[in-house]
């Protein structure tokens, strides 16, 4: 194993560059969660033959730390410190089961992010160094590197970046790759570049570029985006595509609008393209990933404590029909529809209320409902909660291997939090369905809060 240590030399150096700062009142915010995970969850293969059912028990403990430490040169420019880890061990899962998943580790160590990030330098110039998750018009990233912006005074923003992207693995990122991909032992380098206008008035323009390299091009894709209040406070319109330079086509493409004629009402559509693109090893690539198309509507309503939500959405996809399973190349595609329909009402005072809603598509792709009921009440000046909810979900499809599910699933939450840098929350999750026997989950979890903006 090797472990590269160019940025935290870099980070050190940039932290002791015109050090020590004269004196002031430095601004940090920590937060901790602690998780335990109970599960207990019936074989699938005694649910397929009817036997006793095998049950596979899994105790899971993970810590996240957030830590951000704020104003650390006492000067005109800022200077911040950002980090974020997660630890988690594995119990009673035996070995076997682990070799099997590799997902069920024994324990893992996730580097989410560590950079040091400076703004309004020179009054206009802004970096980030280290560890970092960008998110744009291409989607998210995250990679070991520096990010450079400038803006002027008109609001126009150029940003470039290179590193190296972030792995899977001891001090890794434990998302993974975004198509699944996990770490090859090669280093990937990453580089790329944005134009932005952010300057008001109604519109914003984003832009950005990038590629992953490794002797040979892994990724390079480009895109653009706007969004635009045509209406003041009423009326909004915003797209953005996206180009994959490796493959030579359109990836994602999204057009849509917003109307919010008062306070009450609020409309959105949307139009939506999509290729869903993976490398040849990944874990996706195994499944249909053919174009598809959905023009989508949604519709909502409020008025003091009551809320109704309710939407629809139309998808084109594309099916494929195997003639010949050992002949790939005899696959011929269909196009297929399918069409669903979603609706919410609820409740929600501030001590307590609840919601009722569902769910449902049908059409090629198959069938597919969810009802859901929920509620809540807190009590004792909001230091005691209790929350709860069932549900029930089926699924089908016609032809195929695949077969019909149907459940029913139960929750209850019990919160304390007696002050605003301290909360403890006991979950516990109890499914049903035809398929698996039964799945039991308790979650245990304590949160604490301190600094500024807890």
């Amino acid at each position: 194993m090797t472990i590269r240590f160019r940025a935290p030399l870099l980070l050190i150096a940039a932290m002791l560059a015109g050090w020590p700062p004269p004196a002031h009142a430095t601004r940090y915010y920590l937060h901790t969660e602690t998780t335990g995970i109970i599960d207990q969850i019936a074989t699938a293969g005694a649910a397929f033959s009817g036997d006793a059912a095998d049950v596979l028990s899994r105790r899971r403990a993970i810590q996240t730390v957030n830590l951000a430490v704020d104003d650390m040169t006492g000067r005109d420019f800022s200077l911040r410190l950002e980090s974020g880890f997660r630890y988690a061990a594995e119990f009673g899962v035996i070995s076997l089961e682990r070799a099997l998943l590799p997902e069920l580790q024994h324990n893992e160590f996730d580097l989410m992010f560590l950079h040091l990030k400076g703004e309004e330098w020179f009054g206009f110039l802004g970096w980030t160094l280290g560890r970092q998750i960008r998110t744009d018009v291409l989607g998210f990233h995250v990679f070991d590197g520096l990010t450079v912006s400038g803006r002027s005074a008109m609001g126009f923003e150029l940003e470039a970046w290179s590193g190296f992207a972030a792995k899977t693995g001891r001090f890794g990122f434990g998302l993974g790759e975004p198509d699944g991909v996990q770490s090859n032992g090669r280093v990937q380098v990453t580089s790329g570049a944005a134009i932005n206008y952010l300057g008001g008035k109604g519109i914003q323009v984003r832009s950005g570029w990038r590629r992953v390299f490794d002797g040979s091009i892994v990724e390079e894709r480009g895109g653009a985006g706007v969004n635009l209040e045509a209406a003041p406070e009423t009326l909004r319109v915003y797209a953005d595509a996206v180009w994959n330079f490796s493959y030579r086509l359109m990836d994602r493409l999204l057009a849509g609008a917003r109307w919010t004629p008062d306070r009450q009402w609020a409309a959105t559509g949307e139009v939506f393209h999509h290729y869903p693109l993976f490398s040849a090893d990944s874990i996706f690539a195994y499944f249909n990933t053919q174009p598809y198309d959905e023009a989508r509507a949604r519709l909502a309503w409020s008025r003091g404590d009551w809320h109704v939500r309710g939407g629809y959405a139309l998808r084109r996809f594309q099916q494929r029909d195997i003639n010949e399973p050992d002949l790939p190349d005899q696959d011929s595609f269909s196009n297929e529809w399918d069409h669903g329909l979603l609706g919410e009402v609820g409740w929600r005072p501030e001590h307590w209320g609840g919601s009722v809603g569902g769910s449902g598509r049908t059409g090629s792709g198959g069938h597919q409902r969810l009802f859901t009921a929920e509620g809540y009440y807190w009590f004792m000046d909001d230091w005691f909660g209790l929350e709860g909810g069932v549900n029930h979900y089926g699924s089908s499809r016609d032809g195929g291997l695949s077969r019909a599910i149907s459940g029913l699933g139960v929750n209850l939450a019990v919160h304390y939090r007696p002050d605003g840098w301290v909360r403890f929350k006991v979950l516990g999750e109890q499914d049903f369905n035809n398929l698996t026997r039964f799945r039991t989950r308790v979650f245990l979890v304590a949160e604490l809060f301190f600094g500024e903006g807890r």
